[in-house]
């Protein structure tokens, strides 16, 4: 188990871990400072616990995140993701597991915060032919910063035709995606002479993105 020692361990200003016990954080508010940095829960009690931003990010998810871990093991630590994209001010946390245990990080004026993820999704098929005869849709994406689990979808009005997830791009790169059509996507395809088809783009801490052509 931890100690005060390890709480102590920190200076002044200094990036503090966020500390869970038993159905509490010890020593909220918790100081992030410089910002730009990934925070860790550190979980030094026996019950799983994990921390939840009650804010929400562009991604319409919360704003930074950890996975629930267990105290008592080698390593009860994990990052909490999404604190890295911060800027200065202060942001209430909860465990989901367990009501009513609440707490707040402090992000201070220190450093910088990491650019969110940012993509741009361009649909680079134009024959309807050529999509359903290879059943691949040429996507094109492009990352105006570091974006990684990048997923992308295609639709035809309400009906999914194809998905590809776990895209990672560094900083103001592109990459063309063939997405793989299903065979039904490909059946109902072949019947047209013409098919709008959208296209959406989902990335972790960041905007989706979306893009539509139609295809003849």
């Amino acid at each position: 188990m931890l100690g005060v020692g390890f709480l102590l361990a920190f200076p002044a200003g200094a990036m503090a871990d966020i500390v869970a016990d038993d159905n509490v954080f010890v020593g909220s508010p918790f100081t992030l400072n410089p910002q730009g940095r990934v925070d860790t829960l550190v979980n030094q009690g026996t019950n799983p616990h994990n921390v939840t931003a009650q804010g929400r990010g562009p991604d319409g998810q919360p704003l930074f995140r950890s996975a629930t871990i267990s105290g008592g093991t080698p390593d009860p630590t994990t990052p909490v993701r999404g604190t890295q994209y911060l800027a200065t001010g202060t942001y209430q946390f909860s465990c989901t597991i367990h009501l009513g245990m609440n707490g707040a990080l402090e992000v201070g004026n220190g450093g910088k915060p990491v650019a969110r993820p940012d993509i741009e999704l361009t649909v680079v098929s134009r024959k309807l032919a050529k999509v359903a005869k290879k059943g691949k849709l040429v996507i094109r994406v492009q990352a105006l910063t570091a974006s990684n689990d990048v997923a992308i979808s295609a639709r035809l009005g309400k009906r999914q035709l194809g998905r590809k997830a776990g895209l990672n791009l560094a900083a103001g790169t592109a990459r063309k995606v063939a997405l793989k059509l299903g065979k039904k996507a490909k059946k109902i395809l072949r019947k047209r002479k013409k098919a709008k088809l959208s296209v959406a783009g989902t990335v972790p801490f960041g905007a989706p993105d979306s893009a539509k052509r139609l295809l003849k």
